[in-house]
């Protein structure tokens, strides 16, 4: 059943491809993940150009998310990923150091932002600090909250993206100028 998924899931992120800013609003959209936002997170998921889950062949062993992103200013990698491995007794978790750029290191504390809070009052926290493992070494790290995000992201934003990116965000998240691609895609288009 994996298998014969591939090729949908293949041609569903082609089709996405091409509405700017897609991922990026289906997250900002979605009733938890946008929570989990700050403005910077904001400004560079807007390199984000897609979003993937890879299951293991067996489905029952574990699976791998991954975020492939355009050339930003924020960090090198064209692609984060964070694996979920069950084993007989454990769940071991891996993910790809982010290598940010100079300066732009969004898990690191603005100064000019100190003491700033997130829509739901709590204190900001970036939300690429998704991808950071406690322990790098055994790579068993996942608490409560991080097992929840892969969960949210692998069983409700990967399965039906759509429905996240045509929902109304809770707080005004971004201004994206959707008229000008919704043009492109209507009379055939690739948008802009």
């Amino acid at each position: 059943f994996n298998v014969q998924q591939k090729p949908l899931f293949a041609r569903r992120a082609e089709a996405l491809s091409r509405i700017p800013h897609f991922w990026l609003q289906a997250i900002a959209h979605h009733p938890v993940l946008h929570a989990l936002l700050t403005e910077r997170d904001v400004d560079a998921l807007r390199y984000l150009n897609q979003v993937s889950v890879i299951e293991s062949e067996d489905l029952k062993s574990g699976y791998r998310i991954e975020m492939h992103f355009d050339e930003n200013p924020y960090f090198t990698n064209s692609v984060l990923h964070k694996d979920f491995r069950y084993t007989d007794r454990s769940l071991c978790v891996t993910s790809s150091p982010i290598q940010w750029k100079e300066g732009k290191d969004l898990t690191k504390q603005d100064s000019s932002n100190s003491g700033k809070r997130r829509r739901g009052g709590d204190e900001e926290t970036s939300f690429f600090s998704w991808f950071d493992v406690i322990d790098e070494m055994s790579g068993v790290a996942a608490d409560q909250d991080s097992l929840l995000i892969a969960e949210i992201i692998k069983q409700e934003l990967w399965v039906d993206p759509v429905r996240y990116y045509q929902s109304l965000p809770d707080d005004e998240v971004l201004d994206v100028d959707t008229k000008s691609w919704a043009l492109g895609v209507v009379d055939g288009g690739a948008g802009p």
